[in-house]
């Protein structure tokens, strides 16, 4: 059973892989539409299957793909799922990429994502968002200094 669920896994993180591959997007108007239609009932499945944390870490990634490539979509439902996920998961890593991925879709318009192809490309994603929040936070902390200076 645990070897048909694993494959079962692997099958829906390697269709999604395709799915939101830039060239499966152009060629193929059909798949754009299956994916807005049933991406996100997906990803909320597969957000619980947390006894599989690789299935649970490319959900996450396959979250952050979906926003970049269809921003009009509605991801109130799975944005909930994501902050009880960061909140209630023993993972340390699936609870800050959790977070990281709810703060994204909460501000997607304050990150600037750039795809990277390649095996490093999951980890590459959060570090980006990592980073950028890394920065506005250093810009918050030293903004009151910088305002008393000039005063």
């Amino acid at each position: 059973m645990n070897t048909n669920l694993k494959r079962l896994a692997g099958t829906a993180l390697v269709a999604f892989a395709i799915a939101f591959s830039a060239n499966a997007q152009e060629s193929h108007p059909a798949k754009e539409a299956f994916i807005k239609k049933y991406s996100l009932e997906m990803f909320g499945i597969s957000l619980q299957a947390k006894e599989y944390p690789g299935v649970v870490e490319g959900t996450l990634y396959n979250i952050i793909e979906c926003k970049n490539l269809f921003p009009e979509l509605d991801y109130s439902d799975i944005a909930t799922s994501i902050n009880k996920l960061a909140k209630e998961n023993d993972n340390l890593v699936i609870g800050y990429k959790a977070s990281l991925v709810g703060l994204y879709l909460a501000h997607s318009s304050d990150f600037h994502i750039t795809p990277m192809i390649g095996a490093e490309e999951h980890e590459y994603l959060f570090k980006q968002i990592a980073d950028q929040l890394e920065q506005k936070l250093v810009a918050v902390q030293s903004e009151p200094t910088i305002l008393s200076e000039i005063k």
